[in-house]
């Protein structure tokens, strides 16, 4: 039980600070930001401002998949807390490049 405890925490971190980074720098980011950086240099990488919300669009995706997979697993308390942990660093990864994102470009 304490581990879904811990998981919901970071979901709900990762969920208020990306919204709150959003909101909060978004009349200082230009039109066009980086986003796509598997792609070759230049315009390609490029994507409207309102293409970083999808970032915590994807947090939620994770979110709901993590969940769902535990209480499809949830007679093997291991594997469990495994698909638990690896969406928890999921979200942190998520957050962690938006973060990175907008450093760069503030």
């Amino acid at each position: 039980m304490k581990m879904i405890i811990k998981y919901w925490q970071v979901a709900i971190c990762a969920l208020v600070t990306n919204v709150g980074v959003l909101l909060m720098f978004w009349r200082y980011l230009p039109p066009e930001v980086p986003l796509w950086y598997g792609r070759p240099w230049g315009q390609d990488m490029l994507t409207p401002k309102f293409g970083l919300w999808w970032i915590p669009l994807i947090v939620i995706g994770f979110h709901i998949v993590g969940i769902s997979l535990y209480r499809a697993l949830k007679s093997d308390s291991l594997l469990g807390g495994l698909v638990l942990a690896t969406t928890s660093v999921s979200q942190v990864v998520c957050t962690l490049a938006l973060l990175r994102i907008i450093t760069i470009i503030i």
